[in-house]
């Protein structure tokens, strides 16, 4: 079938956030190898084992959260004996309007998240154990919670990313008269590169690094320091030298927290869609029509409680052409669409405003 998939096994919304890097990655995987599809369980396992209650609006917020994470196919194992006829239909139904929306559409992506697979593969602890059995060192657990931490800081702060490896980032095409990271199967083009804490880096990596930096690509690293472990090298002073060099370059920023790498990047490269209100509990997707040029953004409310929210962009119409007096709007759940006002911001900017449901989602068209 050549379509990537997970066995997600979780249904409360909460659970779905908190391992977003599985779904994240299989969902960048499919971008930089050219797979249309991304494919995900969707089950009640993991609940039912613990005792865990959920519901219906718990099952379509957790599918909803993998959806802006990527995952576009959903393969139900619910029952008779979890969902009535009415909640499987309006699963189904529900789902399929936002892949209805969407597809087709291409992606908005514009940042890379590295993946440093490096710092765990260094720090592991030998063993005759299965690879999840094995002991972690401090370092890998530091590089560990940086990574996941550096996903839902981008998450819920709007950003459309894609993660990549070293492998990815070699294969890729680094314009230097764009300043951008090209994805040669889709045509994507990233404008900045964020890396999390590093316990270990190979030489190679560094090199990449530094190549997107020359070419005016914004890198922003977390912590990097000169003692980091380099892989790929004889020569300890080769690693510590590449790291230096790096650092003192112009486009590179050394954020001390995840927290500080956000700031940089929001000061660099503000998200494509500014989405105010939601105290971060709104996690969104945008996708571009090749077309017409219109835009597909769906608000996902993680919460139990409504958000009042309000969307501010750039006018994406023809130039010289008046923005319009309201943006259609669609409640995922009901399928309903509604007009809602649109006001006019300084410098061709427009912003519109909703009520986002406890665990609902709208689809907004711009």
């Amino acid at each position: 079938m050549h379509i990537p998939g997970i066995d997600m096994l979780f249904t409360k919304p909460e659970s779905v956030l908190r391992f977003a890097e599985t779904p994240k990655l299989l969902s960048s995987v499919a971008a930089w190898y050219g797979r249309e599809h991304v494919m995900s369980e969707i089950s009640g396992h993991t609940e039912n084992a613990l005792r865990i209650p959920f519901d219906i609006n718990d099952i379509i917020c957790a599918q909803l959260i993998q959806f802006v994470l990527g995952v576009d196919i959903f393969n139900s194992y619910f029952d008779d004996g979890s969902l009535t006829q009415e909640e499987n239909r309006l699963l189904c139904d529900t789902v399929a309007r936002a892949c209805k929306e969407f597809a087709g559409k291409t992606s908005m992506a514009d940042v890379i998240l590295y993946y440093p697979i490096e710092s765990a593969q260094a720090s592991v602890k030998g063993s005759d154990q299965q690879l999840y059995e094995r002991p972690f060192d401090a370092d890998a657990v530091a590089c560990e919670e940086s990574w996941r931490s550096s996903i839902d800081l981008l998450l819920r702060n709007h950003y459309m990313f894609d993660c990549a490896d070293e492998t990815v980032l070699a294969g890729a095409d680094i314009i230097q008269e764009e300043c951008c990271v090209r994805n040669p199967a889709s045509g994507i083009r990233y404008h900045a590169l964020v890396v999390p804490k590093l316990a270990a880096v190979t030489l190679s990596a560094l090199e990449l690094f530094q190549k997107c930096a020359d070419c005016g690509i914004p890198v922003i690293v977390n912590d990097l320091s000169p003692a980091v472990t380099v892989l790929g090298t004889d020569a300890p002073e080769a690693g510590s030298n590449a790291v230096i060099r790096l650092l003192s370059s112009e486009n590179v920023t050394n954020a001390r927290s995840g927290e500080d790498a956000l700031k940089s990047l929001q000061y660099i490269l503000p998200p494509n869609i500014e989405l105010i209100g939601d105290e971060g509990q709104v996690i969104a997707l945008s996708k571009r029509d090749p077309d017409s040029g219109k835009i597909s953004y769906i608000a996902v409310n993680t919460s139990n409680v409504s958000r009042e929210i309000a969307l501010v962009l750039d006018y994406p119409g023809p130039f010289g052409t008046k923005p319009p007096a309201g943006i259609p709007c669609m409640d995922v759940k009901n399928g309903m669409w509604t007009e809602l006002p649109a006001a006019l911001l300084p410098e061709d900017r427009i912003c519109v405003q909703a009520k986002i449901p406890a665990l609902g989602a709208y689809i907004f068209r711009f």
